[in-house]
């Protein structure tokens, strides 16, 4: 109804001001044309006679544009396919030719298009205003669930800039604002399982094992094979961390099943490494070998950015370490360093530095050991990731190089961590992963 009339006094050339009189104010037309929920009836009818607007004309005029809106809706569902397939060009080109005035119900859809475009093409600044903007308007159309997907698209942005703590931040948000419909639950299972990745990612277990476990036993119902295979990676991977080895054997195994079948090689390569992981933990070194060396051989299924977007010559660098394969270790580590940077990854470059830093430390050479370290430290201390950085001070104030009054100053500030967030040191600080 709001939308009619500010349709009609557009049409008509009038502004709030002209059509406000001594019985309703421009305050209160501007909430009848927004669709304020407290207006009365009473203020509304008035209005429509101010407009000469018959009350029995009013359902054509809501149903013709109800069609209009459903017609600009299907675009947009067009549009939105064509983002998925990567054909970006043409979906921002028929982006801008659907024009929308303030007040549609579709405007926060729009907006949020636009957003998700700019966000595939990594222009991750834009991207984020437009996600804001869409926040904005959503509420001319709450049920599409675009502020819950616009914060969950927030925390992938913050995600690929390494502050995990933002990303977590925004996507807590989106499980906040989620409405629970039909059609957004398999946004409910990405948002529950991206919580889950970045907690893990921050080093909180616990929190993002009980994250998983908050959606675990509806994971029947998600249609998404990338979603669902992910939630079993991201559970054997904090089982493994946590030091549950059979429950992380168990979904790694059952999750390799189910990549397999499905034909999703990325996430049969990522299990692989989990599975090589465990065995590593557990010792089993052919075993681990033999899992490793198949995620390598997968990457061949792989397009090159998401193989760099994988860990598995860090993993083999620390198993041929383990075995006494010395020349082997150095130049997966190398390989992995080198991806990790390509790809902006500061997680895994902390991991692939310390990684480094421990293999010249166990060659003697504490001059280099030292300088990988000091270069985890800064990023640690670049993106405010207190666990981590917990792990690299301790190990410098392990370092014999060091003079005594340095171990003490590093030995100081891992106290003074451990105080401020209260945290125990509880991880082998010679397990980097």
């Amino acid at each position: 109804m709001g939308k009619i009339i500010r349709q009609t006094r557009k049409e008509r050339g009038l502004r709030l001001e002209d059509l406000a009189d001594q019985n309703i104010s421009p305050a209160t037309i501007s909430n009848i044309e927004r669709g304020v929920s407290h207006v009365s009836k009473r203020k509304i009818l008035y209005i429509m006679e101010r407009l000469d607007l018959d009350e029995s004309v009013i359902p054509k005029m809501l149903l013709q544009e109800k069609e209009q809106t459903d017609e600009i809706l299907l675009k947009l569902m067009s549009i939105e396919s064509l983002i998925d397939a990567k054909q970006l060009k043409k979906a921002s080109f028929y982006l801008d030719k659907v024009k929308l005035n303030e007040n549609h119900p579709l405007l926060a859809f729009h907006h949020y298009l636009k957003a998700k475009c700019l966000l595939a093409e990594e222009k991750y600044n834009r991207a984020e205003k437009l996600f804001f903007k869409a926040i904005q308007f959503e509420d001319l159309c709450p049920e599409q669930n675009i502020k819950s997907c616009s914060y969950n698209n927030l925390g992938y942005i913050f995600f690929y800039r390494n502050d995990l703590n933002r990303a977590l931040y925004f996507t807590e948000k989106g499980i906040e604002s989620f409405i629970d419909n039909k059609s957004g639950k398999s946004l409910w299972f990405m948002l529950y399982r991206n919580k889950a990745i970045y907690l893990e990612r921050l080093g909180n277990l616990h929190a993002s094992y009980q994250t998983i476990l908050q959606v675990w036993d509806e994971k029947g119902d998600i249609e998404d094979s990338d979603t669902l295979l992910t939630l079993y990676w991201i559970r054997s991977e904090v089982s493994r961390k946590m030091g549950m080895y059979e429950e992380a054997i168990e979904f790694a195994t059952r999750g390799i099943r189910i990549a397999a079948k499905n034909k999703v090689y990325y996430s049969l390569l990522t299990l692989w490494i989990v599975l090589g992981s465990v065995y590593m933990n557990l010792k089993e070194w052919e075993s681990a070998e033999t899992c490793l060396i198949t995620a390598r051989s997968l990457e061949e299924n792989l397009p090159s950015h998401l193989v760099s977007q994988t860990n598995v010559y860090s993993r083999l660098s620390v198993l041929y370490m383990r075995i006494g394969k010395e020349t082997q270790a150095f130049e997966t580590i190398k390989k992995s360093i080198d991806a990790s940077e390509k790809i902006n990854n500061a997680p895994y470059l902390i991991n692939d530095l310390l990684i480094l830093a421990n293999f010249h430390k166990k060659n003697g050479n504490l001059t280099n050991s030292i300088q990988q370290y000091k270069k985890a430290l800064e990023l640690c201390r670049k993106y405010n990731y207190e666990k981590k950085e917990k792990q690299v001070i301790y190990q410098m104030a392990l370092c014999t190089m060091l003079s005594e009054e340095n171990r003490i100053t590093y030995l100081k500030e891992l106290y003074a961590l451990q105080k401020e967030f209260q945290i125990g040191y509880h991880q082998d600080p010679k397990d980097i992963f």
